[in-house]
């Protein structure tokens, strides 16, 4: 603290000089004159410790009115007057949008084909879903048929098929017994001479005949039972089984068609939204052709120093993506944006109070410090400054502020009460240590002090000084002669100071 309060007074003696300090012996009321020596006399008092920096007049809540539509060749196609009050929701500025609509054009086409394709898609998986259904009906009613055909065979026509054989059997046999009979009467009639051998012979060729027919009619039995019957159970078994696959693969097929139709509404349902998407980038892309003021506020055109003549915003100028075409502040509610030495900035705090002066007109107004930047304006000079905002609590009505007016920023970082407090010029620093000069009779004499908190008007005093001493306020000068040999001999080297007391 001690070493800052120091570095403060001799910036201060050194800026003000003689100057600063008859100005001060002005303003104070218990200040005189004697031999032609300004003096204050020392008194306990309430100082107010203030920082005072210069700044400049800008909106609150400046809007800025950007180029927002792609690549670099926006042109201008209208725009308001620079300096013409707009109302929230107005047009300030339009930008040209040939080539978008025709973006848009082409775009609206490529949807309604791509909605065509998605209607036919959606038409195509119906036509899908039904044939599907029709051949899994179809493979369905061929199992069913082969598992009938497969029962009937197995407990229909088999069975038939061997009572009838069995039945043939049993008719031969019938007959061969019948004939066996008869060539025994007839056997009989032969011996007894009633019928000739030739006769019994021909019933003994039918006799072998018929017995021919029943082991025909029992080896046909055997092969149906054997061979047949087995056969046929064989193929409507397997007709069966494959016509019970062939339902498994007709579902499998229209499964995989049904997939593939829905696919192709899917793929189709993308490309909609797609093109939908696209075509809503576009719209909003034309929708910002036209910059719409979002508040209330006086047009500004945003021209740089730096700009050639035919790129300052106009009607017919072409203007780039993210470029600002005008800015639109808010000329109700506008702060001062000040620069603050680094010496003084951590003196600021965040709700200070401040007076604001302005260069444009005899007017004091209220503010109120609500930031302070914790890094430096720029890192490229020696001299380090750091923004601070200061509000404007309250506009008078008719005063026309405007952004970009100068002002000058009193902030009230501190009062320190019933302190013993002289001002700068009553204090000089030599080889370290401080000195006042006190009036003893008709002279001054040198006296060490011990300073505390410093303003940019007055120095605390905590040793050496009381209140009703008189001090002189040329303190600076008086020490400048006082040390002027001793600083010559230690060449500007930190050596012992002379003894306090010395008469000036």
């Amino acid at each position: 603290m001690k070493a800052l309060s120091r570095t403060l007074l001799l910036v201060t003696l050194l800026v003000g000089g003689v100057f600063g300090v008859m100005q001060l012996n002005r303003l104070l009321g218990s200040q005189t004159s004697e031999d032609s020596a300004a003096i204050y006399e020392v008194q306990r008092r309430t100082v107010e410790d203030r920082v005072v920096e210069r700044g400049t007049i800008e909106s609150q809540n400046t809007v800025h009115g950007k180029c927002e539509l792609p690549g670099w060749s926006n042109k201008i196609i209208a725009i308001v007057d620079e300096g013409t009050f707009v109302k929230k929701g107005e047009l300030v500025a339009e930008l040209e949008a040939e080539e978008i609509d025709q973006d848009i054009a082409q775009k609206q086409v490529e949807l309604n084909e791509a909605k065509g394709q998605l209607d036919q898609a959606m038409k195509e998986i119906e036509i899908q879903k039904n044939k599907g259904e029709s051949d899994v009906a179809d493979a369905e009613l061929n199992w069913e048929l082969a598992k009938l055909d497969l029962t009937k065979y197995r407990d229909g026509d088999s069975v038939a098929e061997l009572a009838d054989q069995e039945r043939a059997i049993k008719e031969a046999e019938a007959e061969l017994e019948k004939i066996r009979d008869e060539r025994n009467a007839i056997k009989i009639l032969v011996k007894k001479g009633y019928r000739s051998p030739e006769q019994l012979r021909e019933y003994e060729l039918r006799e072998q005949s018929f017995g021919f027919r029943v082991d025909s009619e029992k080896q046909r039995l055997k092969v149906l039972e054997d061979f047949d019957y087995k056969r046929k159970i064989t193929e409507f078994e397997a007709k069966a089984r494959n016509l019970e696959r062939a339902v498994d693969r007709a579902k499998a097929t229209a499964n995989a068609e049904e997939l593939k139709a829905q696919a192709a509404v899917d793929n189709a349902k993308s490309a909609v939204s797609l093109h939908e998407a696209a075509l809503k980038e576009l719209r909003g892309i034309k929708d910002k052709c036209k910059l719409i003021a979002p508040q209330d506020g006086t047009v500004a055109y945003a021209n740089q120093p730096w700009f050639d003549p035919e790129d300052r915003i106009r009607e017919g100028t072409t203007v780039r993506q993210q470029q600002d075409i005008f800015y639109l502040p808010d000329m109700q509610n506008m702060q001062v944006r000040v620069n603050v030495h680094e010496s003084v900035v951590n003196r600021i705090e965040v709700g200070h109070t401040a007076t604001i002066r302005l260069d444009a007109f005899e007017v004091k107004l209220s503010g109120k410090v609500t930031f302070v930047s914790e890094l430096a304006a720029s890192s490229y000079s020696n001299n380090k400054n750091y923004e601070a905002l200061v509000v404007v609590e309250e506009i008078p009505e008719g005063l026309a502020l405007k952004p970009g007016m100068s002002a000058a920023v009193d902030i009230l970082v501190g009062t320190y009460e019933d302190i013993v407090a002289v001002p700068i010029g009553a204090i000089t620093e030599h080889f370290q240590q401080t000195f006042a000069y006190v009036r003893k009779g008709g002279t001054f004499e040198r006296r060490r002090v011990e300073t505390g908190r410093m303003t940019h008007s007055f120095v605390e005093i905590l040793e050496g000084l009381e209140p009703g001493e008189t001090v002189a306020l040329d303190a600076y000068q008086r020490g400048t002669a006082d040390f002027a040999d001793a600083e010559r001999e230690a060449g500007g080297a930190s050596s012992p100071a002379p003894k306090p007391g010395a008469p000036s």
